[in-house]
């Protein structure tokens, strides 16, 4: 069985659910199944350690993680002034906490970039300035608690240093740029699926 046809199978023994809380459960095991083949594990393998969609399901329905009720009827009372006003809190939250904090975060990311470049700067330089005859060993100066080093050997040496640190700071600071716009398109999406009445 694949992934689609178990999620399908699955979203099937669940029609007694809402249909908000289904398209979330949906989503979550969506969302496990992309992990787990980002971790190199394959799709059978996951099927297998889930169970039956059955089994599943009927775990689901008898935990805590879904609150069991039948699905809304459309008659329910005014869902659209509901909707409305939950669409409007999430825009005022978003633009009260969630846009602020965004913007520090990509100010972090950004600076940790920029040092990255810097340390990375003072390793070319330093590498360049250990080059005898290439007139830069006038330009950088490398001075350690007082005293001045001339050796051209521990500039470069320092240089490759810098060359080491600079490029681990850039790394990091790449994973976390890439783990920052995950978990940002996964907050989209939750909007997305909010706004569509999917929770």
């Amino acid at each position: 069985m694949s992934r689609d046809r178990f999620l399908e199978a699955l979203r099937d023994e669940l029609k007694d659910v809402s249909l908000m809380e289904t398209n979330d459960i949906i989503g979550d095991y969506r969302e496990y199944f992309r992990d787990a083949q980002e971790a190199g594990r394959a799709e059978d393998e996951v099927i297998r350690a889930l169970g039956s969609p059955r089994q599943l399901a009927a775990v689901l329905k008898g935990s805590e993680a879904i609150s069991w009720r039948p699905a809304r009827s459309a008659a329910s009372a005014d869902p659209v002034a509901r909707r409305l006003a939950a669409i409007i809190a999430l825009c005022f939250l978003n633009f009260m906490i969630v846009l602020p904090v965004f913007a520090a975060a990509l100010s972090l990311l950004m600076a940790l970039f920029g040092g990255a470049m810097v340390v990375l700067a003072a390793g070319c330089a330093l590498l360049a300035s250990s080059l005898p005859g290439h007139g830069f060993s006038g330009f950088v100066k490398l001075d350690i608690i007082g005293q001045p080093i001339s050796n051209p050997a521990v500039i470069a040496l320092t240089g490759v240093a810098f060359l080491i640190i600079g490029f681990l700071w850039g790394r990091f600071d790449s994973w976390l740029a890439r783990w920052f716009g995950s978990e940002f398109m996964r907050y989209v999406r939750f909007n997305i699926r909010f706004a569509r009445g999917g929770n």
